[in-house]
């Protein structure tokens, strides 16, 4: 008992410090002083409940929206059942992953965005290298999950329950079945709604737990997509979360593959969602198909070339230009090659161009996205055309190709230094090489 206390308080106490940087964390009603004073006794009073098998008497969990890159559904969750199910999903972790697919690439250490494309670049440049050229196609099945977190079945005839039996442990050891159920299907307040009600669909967003019973759930699809796998060398596959990314190059065995997948999320009870739904044919000149996949937010073209996709630009550009608009602005009474230097200043900041890497870190996600895993070229050729632009039409009161009579290219990167993010990434390769 004493010893299985320690590893309760041992964990708690890992989950902790994991999730005293959340934004959330930080948002309750008692100070940090106070929390990290009352910390060893909320954490003790967690592990004689997990020992005891008794759930702390908690308040109903709370519903709300929030928005991020766009509306989303949160649970607010009490410390204490936060902790509860980090600690859960220490105790299953370990198990669960060791069964992924290796085709799984979201909430698993060691996988993200970027191996999930190299895998799939690898296996389309084996494919391109094996295909004679006028035979290169892939036919590509793009679909996710509709609300996939929140739509989970966990109702008692749920999947889910004998999906995660054989990674229990011991019951004499850890007896955490009750709590799993508790933690799975709890009792929900909606926001502005008297009474509670009991969970049969869905994982309350923001529990440790949702990302692992995610991957768990959705494992069945992963391993009907990998034994296609074995039987075409030349098909691809690859899951992120609930984003699903499938190419075979026969159309006929595709559509039958297709058909299956569907039939199989019907299983599940889940959903897909119609308007994300893409089968097309994939090849490198886009005849009779497309030239490129959008993926994680990502253009894959046939090629291997990745850059953002178009909408993502878009914004990324409107935030620079609003950048060197303020700052332009801001500064109307210094004379006009100081107020570009002070542009060049703010567009470094931006960048993260001369500062140490913690300090990137609050760099805009989509200029991350460019340069930390986007290889295309002409889009940070392009990306550095705009820019420019936009510091000559400020620069010049012009608007369009017209600025650039005044304030050329040239003379914007070599004489008042406008960063480049062509140069950036040059310089960044040498670095690294």
């Amino acid at each position: 008992m004493i010893l299985r206390g320690l590893r309760l308080y041992s964990m708690l106490l890992r989950e902790w410090e994991r999730i005293q940087g959340k934004d959330w964390f930080q948002r309750l009603p008692e100070s940090s002083f106070e929390l990290e004073r009352k910390r060893p006794w909320i954490l003790l009073s967690v592990v004689m409940a997990l020992l005891r098998n008794q759930v702390p008497e908690q308040p109903p969990l709370k519903l709300k929206i929030i928005t991020l890159d766009k509306p989303r559904e949160l649970i607010e969750m009490p410390l204490e059942s936060h902790l509860i199910h980090g600690c859960l999903r220490q105790m299953l972790e370990a198990s669960i992953q060791a069964n992924h697919s290796p085709f799984v690439h979201s909430f698993i250490r060691g996988r993200s965005v970027k191996t999930a494309f190299e895998q799939i670049r690898g296996r389309l440049k084996r494919y391109r290298k094996k295909t004679k050229q006028k035979n290169r196609a892939l036919f590509v099945l793009r679909a996710d999950i509709k609300k996939c977190g929140e739509s989970i079945p966990v109702h008692p005839r749920s999947p889910l329950w004998s999906l995660l039996k054989p990674h229990l442990p011991d019951p004499k050891l850890w007896p955490i079945e009750s709590f799993l159920t508790r933690s799975l299907r709890p009792d929900l307040e909606w926001k502005g709604t008297p009474g509670a009600f009991q969970l049969l669909y869905g994982i309350p967003t923001g529990s440790p737990l949702q990302p692992l019973m995610l991957n768990l759930y959705l494992s069945e699809l992963d391993r009907y997509f990998e034994d296609e796998l074995k039987k075409e060398p030349h098909a691809l596959y690859c899951r992120y979360g609930d984003d699903f990314f499938f190419a075979h190059p026969d159309q006929a065995r595709f559509e039958e593959i297709k058909a299956g997948f569907f039939a199989k999320v019907r299983e599940l009870e889940l959903e897909t969602r119609p308007e994300k739904i893409q089968s097309f044919r994939w090849s490198g000149s886009g005849y009779q198909g497309r030239a490129s996949v959008e993926f994680l937010g990502y253009e894959l073209h046939f090629n291997g070339a990745l850059r953002i996709n178009r909408k993502k630009q878009a914004l990324l550009l409107k935030h620079l230009k609003r950048i060197a608009k303020r700052t332009f602005e801001v500064l109307s009474d210094l004379p006009l090659e100081e107020r570009i230097t002070e542009v060049k200043k703010g567009l470094e900041r931006a960048y993260g161009i001369k500062q140490a890497d913690h300090a990137r870190r609050g760099r805009h996600p989509y200029l991350d996205k460019v340069l930390s895993l986007a290889n295309d070229r002409g889009q940070l050729l392009e990306l550095d055309h705009e820019v420019l632009k936009i510091v000559a039409e400020l620069a010049s009161g012009q608007k369009g190709p017209r600025a650039f009579r005044r304030f050329r290219k040239r003379t914007l990167l070599q004489t008042h230094r406008i960063p480049s993010l062509v140069g950036y990434r040059n310089r960044k390769e040498e670095e690294n090489s």
